[in-house]
């Protein structure tokens, strides 16, 4: 009779720690990650800290390097509240593994456990990166600002669905943060908007460096815009508009001055196609950015089926020339790129073949329609379709660039929010 030898029976041959510290890596928690796949990825960290020794330090790593608290009932949000300031009060070991923080409560209009965190984790989070507080009313007392202004690493703040008492304790929030160098405004809203303090200006040389601002939907508009634009102008490098309402928006007072962007490279708008180029060539007519090198226009299409796509171009390109016109009036000396973007929303799975061979077409066009900018040869057209927003899988295709003229490339993002993905995108594949 033979003998057939098992896989027990051979010699075991350990492989290097750093082969297996990359397959733990590849678990890790994306910030902004949806739901499922941040629990799905928290129940294999979890059984990748109890399978030996040696695993568990770089699994318990990544298991709290981004912490969310989330509950659809008030007393479970608080249950999980109250274990996580045990943990991080009884263990600096992981209190200094944590890297992100997302907190997301259940009422805007009422003031909850972001009001206190802070300040009950006072000076315990040395590593703190970036807090993200979605759906609640914050109280900015004194006691919250000098309680968060101990995370000394915190460098990155995102407020979604988030009420302020007024605009002056929002101003606050930032004095109270000087390290803060990236800021995302998501449905931000005054409970009393009234008239912006005169006295607001006093405050710039108190401002954070900030130098990427979001401003997406919400109240901020009109003046208060302006005054929070104002504040943060001096050290802005990158400024998205995104969701808005963007001639309610960008419509400053009449009495309003220029503002002024001494660093700004980047200017990003993303709306549908006739308040987006209302919107931004507003804008450009009210503010100065001598050093602006690139603006991107995202215009969004939401297609009810595939059919819609032949007429999406006349869409897209009916208000062009207006930003066209404006944009070559405007003085930007350093301008260098315009990027065209059109992003579908179709989360049917079956329009990237058709978009893929209409873009080309949709880019001809938009050529045709801001010959201007096309002869001086800083346009480029890019298609975006979120193709599943589970997973935030991304799709791209991107048009000829002054470097490679006749051709087209087509990518893919996930895991990150369509938003940043197409910033990403847009970041990393220049003229």
């Amino acid at each position: 009779m033979s003998y057939l030898p098992s896989i027990d029976d051979q010699p075991t041959i350990p492989l290097p720690m750093e082969i297996y510290e990359q397959i733990i890596d590849s678990v890790g928690i994306d910030v902004g990650a949806r739901d499922y796949v941040v629990s799905v990825a928290r129940a294999t960290l979890c059984s990748c800290c109890l399978t030996c020794q040696a695993w568990l330090p770089r699994s318990r790593a990544l298991l709290y390097k981004s912490i969310t608290l989330k509950a659809p009932r008030p007393s479970d949000l608080q249950i999980s509240f109250q274990k996580l300031v045990r943990t991080i009060l009884d263990s600096p070991l992981i209190a200094a593994l944590v890297e992100n923080i997302t907190l997301s409560e259940l009422s805007a209009s009422k003031s909850g456990v972001a009001s206190v965190l802070p300040i009950l984790l006072i000076g315990r989070l040395p590593h703190l990166r970036t807090f993200t507080i979605h759906e609640t009313t914050l109280v900015v007392s004194p006691g919250f600002c000098s309680s968060i202004s101990s995370f000394p690493a915190l460098e990155t703040l995102k407020l979604a669905t988030v009420m302020f008492p007024n605009i002056s304790a929002f101003r606050r929030l930032l004095t109270a943060l000087p390290r803060l160098r990236d800021l995302t405004l998501d449905n931000v809203f005054w409970q009393t908007v009234g008239a912006v303090p005169e006295t607001m200006i006093q405050y710039i040389g108190s401002m954070p460096p900030i130098r990427r601002l979001s401003m997406i939907g919400g109240q901020v508009v009109g003046p208060a815009t302006w005054a929070v634009l104002e504040l943060l102008a001096p050290y802005l490098e990158q400024l998205i508009f995104s969701d808005w309402n963007q001639d309610k928006l960008l419509a400053p007072n009449k009495e309003e001055n220029m503002l002024q962007f001494p660093r700004l490279v980047s200017l990003t708008f993303r709306a549908h196609p006739r308040p987006l180029a209302r919107g931004s060539s507003d804008f450009l007519s009210k503010a100065e950015a001598q050093q602006l090198r690139v603006i991107n226009l995202i215009n969004r299409m939401m297609l009810k089926s595939t059919s819609d796509l032949p007429t999406m171009s006349r869409r897209l390109l009916r208000n062009s020339p207006l930003f066209e016109r404006v944009v070559t009036q405007a003085r930007l000396p350093a301008l260098e790129a315009v990027n065209m973007v059109v992003e579908v929303w179709d989360l049917s799975g079956r329009i990237v073949e058709e978009l893929e061979q209409r873009m080309p077409t949709i880019a001809e066009e938009c050529r045709e329609k801001l010959g201007v900018l096309h002869r001086r040869g800083i346009l480029r057209v890019i298609g975006v379709n979120l193709v599943d927003d589970k997973i935030n899988a991304s799709w791209f295709w991107l048009g000829p660039s002054r470097s490679l003229p006749s051709q087209y490339s087509c990518i893919w993002q996930y895991g990150v929010p369509l938003l940043d993905a197409i910033t990403i995108v847009l970041g990393s594949n220049t003229l």
